[in-house]
């Protein structure tokens, strides 16, 4: 992801049978910055996840 700086990802924790497209995985050069973990309620079926991912710099 060469243009991306953030990547702003929402995990829905459950298994799908049928999906046929999946997220990359994230080079080394890529780190977590916030991580918030939301548990089903009435309005969610499924447990969540919402993780902050940001490019690390590279030193001059």
């Amino acid at each position: 992801m060469p243009y991306a700086d953030s990547i702003y990802l929402t995990i829905v924790h459950t298994e799908a049978d049928k999906a046929d497209s999946y997220f990359p995985r994230l080079s080394d050069e890529w780190h977590v910055t916030n991580k918030v973990n939301k548990s089903s309620d009435v309005n969610n079926n499924y447990d969540l996840s919402y993780i902050t991912y940001e490019k690390k710099l590279n030193p001059l």
